[in-house]
C-alpha cells in the first residue's frame, strides 16, 4: 500500500517488504556513491545494510505520538548481526530509528537455491515509542536434510507453529519476548537460544579480557613461501630459532577451548612496528637458511616445473 505525503512531495510505503542482494559492491564508484548516501554502510559492508536502511527510510514515519508508521519485513543475511561491518546499522540506526515487533532466526531453515544464512526482520520507523519487548523467534539446530517440499522442513514448520507462542521452545527452535535493550540495541546480536546468556555468564565470571593481554588481533601476514620461513619445532634449526629470527607462532586449528596446545616457529625478519630488518641487521645464520631454501625451491621448480614464489613475508592489518 502506497500513500502520498503532502509536506514532503514522496511517497510512503503502509507496508513494505522484500528480499535484499546478498552480495558486496565490486565497483569503487558505487561502493563510494552507496557510502555517501546511505551512513549505515562501513567497512566491507554488503548491499544488504544499505537495503535494510532504505526499506525503513521509504516505510510510512510516525506521526508525533509514535503512531501510524508502516511496516517493514525482509528477509535478509544476517551478516550485519556479527561482523563488523554491521555495527552502524544495528546501533545507531536499528537502536534510534527502528521500532521492532520480530526479529526470526531463519539462519538453520532451508532456502532452496542458497546457503547463505538469514534472519526475518519485522518492524516500523520510529524514533520515539518503541517497544520494550521484541518477539524474538531463536535457533536451536538447523535443518538435518533439504526437506521436500521446503515448506514442510522442520524448522520453518517450528517457526510457524511457535511464532505467537512466547514461552515455547521445541528442537528447533525457541520464542521469547525478550527486552530490547538488552538483545537488540547492542551490537553483536546473538540469535542462538540461551547464547546472549551464556556470554553474560562467561563475562561475569571472567576477571580479564583478551584484549587487555594483547598488543594486535586480526591477520598478521602471509610468508608466500612456507618451506621457508616455516622452522621445525625440534631439531637443530629449533636449536637456532632466535639466529633464525624465530618467533612462536599459532595458528587456528592450535587453538581450542582457550588455550594454545601446540606452536609452530616462524622465521619473522622484522623489527618492532612490523618493519623489515635491513640486510646488514639480518644474522648471518638466516642469510645461509634463505639461500638454502631458495637452491631447494629452484632445484623443485628445475624438476617439477612448478612456479615458484619466494617473496618475504608481508606484515597484515590489525
Amino acid at each position: 500500500m502506497i500513500t502520498h505525503s503532502p509536506y514532503t512531495h514522496t511517497l510512503r510505503l503502509c507496508r513494505d517488504r522484500g528480499n535484499p542482494p546478498y552480495i558486496t559492491v565490486s565497483d569503487r564508484a558505487l561502493n563510494k556513491l552507496y557510502r555517501e548516501i546511505y551512513d549505515a554502510c562501513s567497512g566491507g559492508y554488503s548491499l544488504t545494510v544499505p537495503f535494510a536502511q532504505r526499506f525503513f527510510q521509504l516505510a510510512q514515519r510516525s506521526a508525533m505520538d509514535g503512531r501510524g508508521a508502516g511496516f517493514v519485513g525482509q528477509i535478509t543475511a544476517n551478516a550485519f548481526m556479527k561482523r563488523e561491518f554491521g555495527q552502524p546499522l544495528i546501533k545507531p540506526f536499528f537502536a534510534t530509528e527502528v521500532d521492532f515487533t520480530h526479529v526470526v532466526d531463519t539462519s538453520g531453515a532451508y532456502v532452496p537455491g542458497h546457503g547463505t544464512p538469514t534472519v526475518i526482520l519485522v518492524g516500523r520507523p520510529k524514533k520515539r515509542g518503541h517497544a520494550l519487548l521484541v518477539r524474538a523467534v531463536r535457533g536451536v539446530r538447523g535443518e538435518p536434510s533439504a526437506p521436500n517440499p521446503a515448506s514442510d522442513g522442520y524448522v520453518w514448520r517450528a517457526i510457524v507453529d511457535q511464532i505467537d507462542k512466547p514461552g515455547s521452545a521445541s528442537d528447533w527452535v525457541a520464542v521469547d519476548d525478550l527486552q530490547r535493550n538488552r538483545y537488540f540495541n547492542r551490537f553483536p546480536w546473538i540469535l542462538q537460544a540461551g547464547g546472549l546468556e551464556l556470554v553474560e555468564t562467561i563475562e561475569s565470571a571472567s576477571g580479564d579480557r583478551l584484549k587487555d593481554d594483547s598488543s594486535r588481533i586480526g591477520f598478521f601476514g602471509d610468508t608466500h613461501a612456507d618451506d621457508a620461513f616455516t622452522l621445525p619445532t625440534s631439531g637443530p634449526l629449533a636449536c637456532r630459532a632466535k639466529e633464525l629470527h624465530g618467533r612462536k607462532a599459532n595458528k587456528g586449528d592450535q587453538v581450542r577451548d582457550w588455550n594454545a596446545t601446540e606452536y609452530d616457529l616462524m622465521a619473522v625478519p622484522y623489527g618492532d612496528f612490523a618493519r623489515l630488518l635491513r640486510h646488514e641487521d639480518l644474522d648471518p645464520a638466516f642469510l645461509r637458511h634463505m639461500s638454502a631454501s631458495e637452491g631447494r625451491a629452484l632445484a623443485s621448480q628445475h624438476v617439477s616445473g612448478a612456479g615458484v614464489t619466494s617473496a618475504p613475508a608481508e606484515p597484515g592489518g590489525s
